[in-house]
Order: structure tokens, then sequence, then C-alpha cells
């Protein structure tokens, strides 16, 4: 196993939108119990996909040509018959105040460039005011797509994404090792800090990070905290949340059990730190089994398959998010970020070697 965990697998568009759903729409009520909304699952993956079908072919979704009468007439062929029947569920996905990834991005601009929204209910084979086919809008719908992903706009919005979300992954990935190389094992927390409905539309940026900078220096002081070594953040903004964060804690492995009450306990102390005692929190331990990949609880220095899940599959979900989904009013703020890296973290120890 290299000591570097490079074993890296590339989480799918698929898994990301899921995390991504099961995240917007999991709540747990004062009752303990665990609601999911109705609208769990969209459509953007969907989108996702068909874009990239769309640009790695020339293919047409409609074949016009003169019948035996010499009049203009619509043929269905494959893709077509596939994809044009989504259109107006893909649409519906379209949530205002949001940027998407780079190709659904692209996919409602070229919708709006023609006018999706006022034909994509009709026939293929119905004609419009303009005397065109509906089909035919389509097919200028795939050309849309293919002369988008082409220009160099679209080309460097890609890849400054995809830069950002890796260094985001990388650094992330280098400080969880090096706490993992100065201490046996880490207890894993995910609590969600945010407030309440009726004061979070009023919170500033930089009232939740005084709040965040409340909490952590409070650690010389609060026995609650006693045990923390290290810490990821990650903003967000929701509809209903507004400024959030996604918090993953590191706790001293061989000083702290019970990693449920432990973060209950966070939460608790959140709120305390919080000006007014107007926060909340998401006690994401509590409900663990839920989750796929959350990455919670015990991870041992030797584990290298828990390290390998924890760092393929939640961070990279963290720093990677961005790709795919996020909010207008933090593009340009950083989003991520993580604690000190711990001192002597690169060093060989003088001390006995780790057992296995």
């Amino acid at each position: 196993m290299n000591s570097d965990f490079d074993e890296y697998q590339q989480l799918t568009a698929d898994e990301i939108y899921r995390a991504i759903d099961l995240e917007k729409n999991l709540e747990i009520t004062e009752a303990e119990q665990l609601v999911i909304k109705k609208d769990f699952e969209n459509s953007r993956p969907a989108i996702e996909r068909f874009v990239y079908k769309v640009i790695e072919s020339d293919r047409l979704g409609y074949e016009i040509k003169p019948n035996a009468k010499n009049i203009l007439s619509l043929k269905e062929l494959a893709f077509g018959r596939r994809y044009f029947k989504l259109l107006n569920a893909f649409l519906q996905s379209w949530l205002p105040g949001y940027s998407f990834s780079p190709h659904v991005d692209l996919f409602f601009q070229c919708c709006r460039c023609l006018s999706v929204g006022d034909w994509a209910s009709l026939r293929p084979d119905d004609k419009l005011h303009s005397g065109s086919f509906v089909g035919e809008e389509f097919n200028r719908l795939l050309a849309k797509l293919r002369e988008g992903v082409a220009g160099r706009n679209f080309k460097r919005r890609l890849a400054s994404r995809e830069l950002t979300s890796e260094r985001g992954f990388q650094s992330c990935k280098k400080y969880f090792n090096a706490l993992m190389n100065v201490t046996a094992r880490l207890l894993v927390l995910r609590v969600d800090f945010a407030y309440q409905k009726d004061y979070a539309a009023s919170v500033s940026p930089q009232e939740l990070k005084s709040d965040l900078k409340r909490f952590l220096d409070s650690k010389r002081t609060s026995p609650v905290l006693k045990t923390l070594v290290g810490y990821i953040w990650r903003l967000e903004y929701g509809d209903d949340k507004k400024l959030h964060l996604h918090m993953v804690f590191f706790l001293d492995g061989s000083a702290s059990q019970n990693d449920s009450w432990l973060a209950e306990e966070y939460g608790k102390h959140w709120q305390q730190c919080c000006a007014g005692g107007k926060g909340l929190y998401f006690n994401c331990n509590r409900k663990k089994m839920v989750y796929k990949y959350l990455g919670v609880g015990m991870i041992e220095y030797h584990n290298y398959e828990l390290r390998l899940n924890f760092i393929n599959k939640v961070l990279a979900y963290l720093a990677k998010k961005d790709q795919y989904l996020i909010s207008k009013v933090t593009k340009k703020m950083r989003c991520l970020g993580h604690g000190k890296m711990p001192e002597n973290s690169g060093k060989a120890s003088l001390g006995r070697p780790r057992s296995r």
C-alpha cells in the first residue's frame, strides 16, 4: 500500500448527484424521525449523460425528407425516440440561484436560446409558427450543444472547476494523512452547523466564520473539545438552511469513543457559541446507516480500506461537489478549508513502530 494513498477511484457523476439529493432532502425531526422529502432525486444526472451522448457523436434526432408527393415529412431516429420525451423532465430540474456542472449549465443555456420550453410538450411532427417541425428544433438543440462544448469559454470554465476541486481535494487528503501520521487512530464526526430559520436569512458569511472561530477557540476551555485534533469545513448555501457549514471533526481515537454521542455534544456546543443561541445542528453520526459513503466513526492508522474510503468518497465528494452544484451566493467565496497542519507530521517517529 502506497503511503500517499494514490489508489484513487473517481466518483461518478451519478454518485455525486445522489449524495447531493440525499443531503438536500434529508431531515431529522425533533421526535428523532428520519424524513426524506418528496423531491428526492432529480433529472440533472440524466441531463449530464444526455449532453455527453450528444457531444460524442454527430447523430440527429429526426430526419426531414420529402415523401412520394414531394411534401416534407419527419422521420424519427433512435436518438430522438430516446431523448425527446425527456426534455420536459430535464427543464423542471432547473433551480434558481444555482450554477450547475458546465455540461448541465450549457444545456439550460441552449434551451433558453432556442425557447425549448415553448415546444418541448408538443409532438416532434407538429409544426411551429415558423413552419419548421418541432423535431427540427430538437436537431438544432443538438447542434447548439456541440457548438457550445467546442467553445473557448466552456473549455476554460470546465478546466477551472476541475482545477479548483482537485486542489481542494489534494489539500484535504494531505491534511487527513498528516493527522493519521501523528495519531494512531481518529474518531471522525460529521455535524452540520446552521441557524434557526427566522434568523438564518440575516446571517452574513463573516458572522458565520466568527461563530465558527468562537467554537474552535473554545477548545482551550471546553471539556467537550478536549480530544479534538483537527477539522475540515465546507461552506454552503441552501434555500432552507441559507448559509451553513458541513463539518468533519477528527478526535484522538485513543481518548474518545461513542461518536454519535460526541457529535451530539458538538452540536449543542455550536448552539451555545452562536449569538443568542440561534444555532442549529444536524448530527450525521446519529443516522449514519442512511449514507453509503459517510466515513464516520473510528479509523485506525493501519486500516487502509477505511482510510481509502474516507479519502476517495467522503473527501472527494466534499471537494468536488462544486463541479456539479454551487449556490451563486457562495460562488466567489472560499468554500472548503481545514485546520492547521500538525507539526512533525512528515518526520519519522523515534519511538517504537506501530503494531498492526
